[in-house]
């Protein structure tokens, strides 16, 4: 199984200019040697209802995730876990947001 993603940080919101879209901007340290992707991971309002949203490819450090124009409302909480054929590394720390 992969080693767990760490230092999961959020960097920041932007909304861009042409779409209204909102992107949520994600960087990690990738501490696996062994994956062949991400899970990015999104719950609404909770911890305990994760989705995942993207799938990063290998050695990624960082996506931007499009989540739309008019996302839901409230909190939004982020994990990532690296992935291979073995199985899932455990869940990064979580980072949130607050959409208002």
């Amino acid at each position: 199984v992969p080693a767990t993603p760490t230092n999961l940080g959020l960097t920041s919101v932007t909304r861009g200019g042409t779409s209204g879209s909102y992107y949520i901007n994600l960087t990690w340290k990738d501490n696996a040697t062994n994956e062949t992707g991400y899970e990015i991971l999104e719950s609404v309002n909770s911890t305990s209802s994760f989705r995942i949203i993207k799938t990063p490819a290998v050695n990624a450090a960082g996506y931007s995730v499009n989540i739309g124009a008019s996302p839901i409302k409230g909190t939004h909480y982020y994990e990532v876990k690296a992935v291979n054929a073995i199985g899932k590394s455990q869940p990064s720390n979580i980072v949130t947001t607050v959409i208002k």
